[in-house]
């Protein structure tokens, strides 16, 4: 599981285009764009915040993943 670092905007439209995901062990964690396209958005069953985005992808397709601080990000 990891969490939402940042949001990529679309100024024009105002739209969200990528979502900034920090994924890893505390100590290496990494920083991934992922469009937000990619995920699902669903209501949280547990009710600490309204909603959760889902991304259907395995820890092992993020670790074959390019990290943005390997483009230089």
């Amino acid at each position: 599981m990891g969490t939402v670092g940042d949001l990529v905007i679309d100024s024009h439209s105002g739209e969200v285009r990528y979502v900034a995901i920090v994924w890893g062990g505390s100590e290496d964690n990494r920083l991934f764009a992922v469009p937000f396209q990619a995920f699902a958005v669903k209501d949280n069953p547990d009710g600490d915040v309204p909603i959760v985005l889902v991304l259907d992808v395995n820890p092992l397709q993020l670790e074959g993943a390019v990290r943005e601080q390997d483009r230089g990000g």
